[in-house]
């Protein structure tokens, strides 16, 4: 059925097509879609419960940025053997920490074997491996961004 549904998928793709170039042919396209019925679709809201983010991470009942933050702070050395930070970002996907490490001086990647399971209490949590003296640079203590230099 799965075949027959990407097959009419195409065709229907096709038929609109060759309207456009040849004109009429899309009235054999809905002939088709009358005699077949609409092909079905995932509502909008399946679509969200199956995105990425729904599936990596719960937000539901998880801690506060702040707490977030500590609590990464605790684990932190447990994971990486280099210098690190702790940063909350966002993207299309919404708000996360990052964990960001920096280069052994080997340039051997700093992250131990625990940091592949890290509890995100449902948060995403990404872990960025930078440059040796990345992170002295371009940010503060506090985790902020340092001014590097005034635009003109």
């Amino acid at each position: 059925m799965r075949i027959l549904e990407l097959f009419l998928g195409l065709f229907y793709k096709i038929c609109g097509m060759m309207t456009l170039v040849f004109g009429g042919i899309k009235s054999i396209g809905l002939d088709l879609m009358m005699y077949l019925g609409p092909m079905k679709t995932k509502s909008n809201k399946q679509k969200e419960s199956d995105m990425a983010y729904q599936l990596n991470w719960n937000p539901d009942g998880k801690p506060s940025e702040k707490d977030m933050k500590a609590y990464l702070n605790y684990i932190a050395p447990d994971l990486v053997d280099t210098q690190f930070l702790i940063t909350a970002e966002s993207d299309d996907g919404g708000r996360h920490m990052v964990i960001m490490a920096e280069w052994d001086e080997n340039e051997e990647s700093p992250w131990g074997e625990a940091s592949k399971n890290i509890d995100g209490k449902g948060w995403r949590v990404l872990r960025m491996t930078v440059p040796q003296g990345y992170l002295q640079t371009f940010y503060n203590h506090d985790g902020t961004r340092r001014k590097t230099k005034e635009h003109d």
